[in-house]
């Protein structure tokens, strides 16, 4: 009798409901556009657009790993299909150090020239898919080498609103908002377990994650977060986690209220239409009842080391098991914000009242006042958990019991449960 939420309101969607207007949308069908930005004096290689063609728009098979659009045609259950156009380069006028001198805000400078430099090439006006008079997001790829210490050469997700692209208006009638800011060698990183990789593609994914609206789920402030490195959106690895898969529109979870209910949970990790792999206990039982998940809520998955997690294996912050990992959620949205500012109460810095944390089922806290990877003593494996001694942020001890009904073997695809939940 456990009932399956349907698709909940995206976060481009809560942006076009509540300003009428949004970034990338998170399902459907689309194009999106690539500028590579050539700075003055760093040339790209000579076979730069087949690379960055191979790492935006290639297969498992050619790249080694994953693309950008497959590893987001799987993620999605096949909600989200990006065909990316990649232009012929931009050289700018100025050399790096003109760009340096100008610290974070040097990105919008080269971003203005290239934009004005293409549009007598570029018809900006087919990359608004939702037709509310802004480009859905450009990605420009600069060819400097990255360098975390030295501005502007990392990576990011930014918006025309915050500098010197502001100045710009309209291009072929549409504004310029939301863009991604990311080198080229990025593309050159390697991936350990995968020996026939050709271009590496996780920094342009989890980048394409906040074109979207998802958050970064590590700390600001130091080395791990409250969910220990594992997932896209937090240590580049992996598959997105059920928060954002839910905020994005793709999963489907069961709704469990009060009462004891035996549960059968697939492998997340193998998953293909979003539905079966993920459990959902809401603060209040009437919280998703109105078609949107910006809500407090547990969040509950099996996970396995297969899919998108298997070319991770062996990393500090990946699971190398088979376990049920609880997660605590607490999505809520500011009732005061603008287009393109904070959405979310919380954040995943600081100690405590986190977006997402890990439930730790030894409930020693080594994530992330310890400043810890997640480890197997941190999911459930066996025996019982019993959530009591945790606290919703709204109030309320978390009255709820797992109860493993079966051992978890190594791969099998699913694990039932028991789930008791009392009122608070």
């Amino acid at each position: 009798n456990l009932s399956t939420l349907s698709p909940q309101t995206s976060i481009n969607e809560y942006e076009q409901l509540t300003f009428g207007q949004s970034g990338l949308p998170s399902t459907g069908t689309y194009n999106v556009l690539v500028i590579p930005v050539e700075i003055s004096g760093t040339p790209f290689p000579l076979d730069y657009l087949s690379k960055l063609d191979l790492v935006f728009n290639g297969t498992r098979a050619t790249t080694g790993w994953e693309s950008v659009a497959s590893y987001y045609e799987k993620s999605s259950y096949g909600l989200l299909n990006l065909t990316f156009d990649i232009s012929s380069k931009f050289v700018t006028n100025n050399s790096r150090t003109y760009y340096e001198n100008l610290g974070q805000d040097g990105d919008q400078y080269a971003i203005y020239e290239a934009l004005v430099g293409k549009d007598t090439t570029i018809d900006y006006s087919q990359y608004d898919s939702n037709s509310d008079g802004l480009i859905d997001s450009v990605i420009f790829i600069y060819s400097v080498d990255y360098d975390y210490d030295t501005d502007p050469w990392w990576a990011w997700v930014y918006a025309a609103k915050y500098g010197e692209a502001d100045t710009l208006g309209l291009i072929d009638g549409k504004g310029f908002e939301y863009y991604m800011w990311a080198s080229y060698a990025f593309l050159e990183d390697g991936l350990p377990n995968v020996s026939s990789l050709v271009v590496n593609a996780e920094t342009f994914i989890h980048e394409l994650g906040h074109l979207m609206g998802a958050v970064d789920l590590y700390s600001y402030t130091t080395s791990y977060g409250p969910i220990g490195g594992l997932g896209m959106m937090d240590y580049n690895n992996g598959e997105h986690d059920p928060m954002h898969k839910l905020l994005f529109g793709w999963l489907q979870p069961k709704v469990v209220y009060e009462g004891t209910h035996e549960i059968n949970i697939e492998s997340y990790a193998l998953d293909q239409d979003g539905l079966n792999s993920a459990i959902i206990i809401p603060y209040r039982s009437n919280d998703l009842s109105d078609g949107n998940a910006f809500d407090e809520f547990i969040i509950i998955i099996f996970y396995t080391p297969d899919g998108l997690y298997e070319a991770h294996q062996g990393f500090d912050y990946m699971l190398d098991e088979s376990a049920i990992i609880v997660y605590h959620v607490d999505a809520r949205m500011l009732s005061n914000t603008g287009f393109w500012e904070r959405y979310f109460v919380n954040d995943n810095d600081g100690e405590s009242s986190f977006i997402m944390q890990v439930l730790e089922v030894d409930y020693n806290n080594s994530i992330p006042s310890d400043l810890e990877t997640i480890s197997m003593t941190d999911v459930f494996t066996s025996g019982v958990f019993n959530l009591s001694s945790y606290e919703w942020n709204q109030g309320g001890a978390m009255n709820i019991e797992l109860e493993l009904l079966n051992p978890i073997v190594e791969g099998s695809d699913n694990v039932s449960v028991n789930i008791s939940i009392n009122p608070r």
